[in-house]
């Protein structure tokens, strides 16, 4: 291979994942974007002490916090539900939580 033909690939190469790395950047800011505008949308529908243990759950675990979100969000959507006070997201929490059985064994 000859030194120029290399540096024209390796340009290429750069350029590539260059693209690449926008083109994830730009996924991510859209995510963002969905994000905020659901907690937001969400957000005017909670009392506060909700809006409180939705702040307590998202500071502890940020992925369940997402998920009830999503939830929140659908059951507005829905029409089910217009505020979400601060039982209905301990139901919500309950039904998202895996259930578990214990089974204590004496020997």
């Amino acid at each position: 291979m000859s030194k120029g033909s290399l540096m024209s690939e390796l340009d290429d190469i750069r350029k590539r994942k260059l693209a690449e790395l926008q083109a994830s950047q730009n996924k991510d800011a859209e995510i963002n974007a969905q994000i905020a505008q659901l907690e937001a949308v969400t957000r005017e529908h909670m009392t506060r002490e909700a809006l409180a243990r939705l702040g307590n759950i998202r500071s502890a675990d940020p992925e369940r916090a997402m998920q009830v979100t999503i939830v929140i969000a659908q059951l507005l959507q829905s029409g089910r539900v217009r505020t979400i006070d601060d039982e209905l997201l301990k139901q919500v929490l309950k039904e998202l939580t895996p259930k578990r059985d214990f089974k204590i064994i004496r020997k």
